[in-house]
Order: structure tokens, then sequence, then C-alpha cells
């Protein structure tokens, strides 16, 4: 983590869909698959698919025990958002920017993996908050 960055304890620790196939012993292609499908907690951000790791983790205990299947426990992931992303919705041109808030502690976010994800109700806060002149967001 980043000196100064701000953990968003709203969101779960995730793993990437690379991390997690691997782990699991299946390709990215068929994990995205099962989150697209609603059969997965996951979700799409910037590029990459996420999991929730307590997700994947009682997955890959299911498949140390040789249980089939994937039934994972049930898990919802608040809307999250990628730094570029959330970029328009501060008012900057660019993802780098919301990037330098959640190093510089102003902006809770969550790292996975080399990036970093936010919630989308914590962006659209903040955005409002900006607008009245506030450049951090509540208890960051």
């Amino acid at each position: 983590m980043t000196i100064g960055a701000r953990v968003d304890e709203g969101i779960p620790p995730l793993v990437t869909a690379t991390t997690a196939a691997g782990r699991l012993g299946c390709s990215v292609t068929w994990l995205g698959r099962l989150v697209q499908q609603g059969r997965l907690p996951g979700v799409k951000v910037g590029r990459q698919v996420v999991l929730p790791e307590t997700v994947v983790a009682a997955l890959a205990e299911q498949r140390r025990r040789g249980v089939e299947g994937w039934d994972a426990p049930e898990t919802r992931l608040p809307a999250l958002v990628s730094p570029s992303k959330a970029a328009p919705l501060l008012d900057f041109a660019q993802g780098n920017s919301v990037v330098a808030l959640y190093q510089d502690g102003k902006l809770p976010g969550r790292k996975v993996g080399n990036d970093i994800v936010l919630r989308r109700d914590v962006v659209t806060a903040l955005a409002a908050l900006r607008r009245a002149g506030i450049e951090r967001y509540p208890g960051a």
C-alpha cells in the first residue's frame, strides 16, 4: 500500500481473476464467464475482473476437498469503479489524478494487484464535496 493511502473497509479484500484462476486451477476466461453469468460474485473494474478473496478461498477449499462445482458463498459487492472511470465524475481528465487522491489519503479505496478500486458511492459523494470546495472525503 502507498504511504497515506486509506483502505476502504466497505470494499472486501479482492483478488484479480488471474490470481483466482491460478489458485483454482481454471482459466481467467472461465472465471470471467461465471462472473458475467452471475454464478460467482465479482465485477469487471477497468480491464480486470475482480472477485472477493473469501469466495476464492472457499472455492479453493472445496476443490481441495474434492467437491465439484462452483457453489460460492453469497457475497454482495458494492458498485466499484476504476480510477479512469472515477476521473470524469470528479472533473479530472485522467485517472492518475484519482490515483493521486488515493495515494494522498484523500479518497479511500482498495488495492487489487497493481490496480486500485473505488466505491462508486464514495466517488460520487466526493464529487459533491469537491463542488462545495472540500477536497477530501470525510474521515480520509
